[in-house]
């Protein structure tokens, strides 16, 4: 006979009732994706009371990337659309709760999006790396995963959805100054 480990045992004593469980996770994403779609008239009404204030546009990247970015009028190009701004973004299909991208993108189909990924990323690498934030080529110059504050977030989504709103506009309020520099200085993108 061959010992069983116990972790094997616990197993399949409770199979069925896992087994269930699993199938649970299944439906987290779509009611992830709904909740965060609720984040676009929480950040609108944040946006309106502030000076210069920033646009809320939802954002959708090919495949199931979604979210919304806030966009300062001088971050975009002569023609209105976005050059640089500050984004929440997850994953449609693959969506939890706990695994939101937050930072500063860049407009990597930009015909210049490449050399202004770099630009950006050099004037707030200090910035970014002293904050926490990682980065990625193409659109990222500064990412970081934001998790639920309070291990029981479920049990109140609006202030889950409140910190969410906060983190955006505390980025927007790290990386201003900074990319707007990088911005004014090639205005026409």
């Amino acid at each position: 006979m061959i010992d069983i480990p116990e972790a094997v045992l616990f197993y399949l004593r409770h199979q069925a009732q896992i087994d269930e469980w699993a199938t649970l996770a299944d439906k987290v994403p779509a009611v992830a994706h709904e909740f965060y779609l609720g984040l676009g008239p929480k950040l609108e009404a944040a946006a309106m009371g502030r000076a210069g204030a920033p646009a809320v546009e939802a954002s959708t990247t090919g495949d199931d990337h979604c979210g919304f970015r806030l966009v300062l009028p001088g971050w975009r190009q002569p023609d209105g659309f976005w050059r640089a701004g500050i984004a929440i973004e997850w994953r449609r299909g693959k969506a939890t709760f706990t695994n939101l991208a937050v930072g500063v993108a860049v407009m990597a189909n930009h015909p210049d999006g490449e050399s202004l990924y770099r630009q950006v990323r050099s004037r707030i690498a200090p910035l970014a790396d002293s904050h926490g934030f990682k980065s990625s080529p193409r659109w990222w110059p500064a990412w970081r995963i934001v998790t639920p504050s309070r291990p029981t977030f479920w049990e109140d989504l609006d202030r889950f959805a409140d910190e969410l709103v906060d983190t955006m506009f505390d980025c927007l309020a790290l990386f201003e100054t900074a990319v707007t520099e990088v911005l004014e200085a090639d205005p026409n993108g």
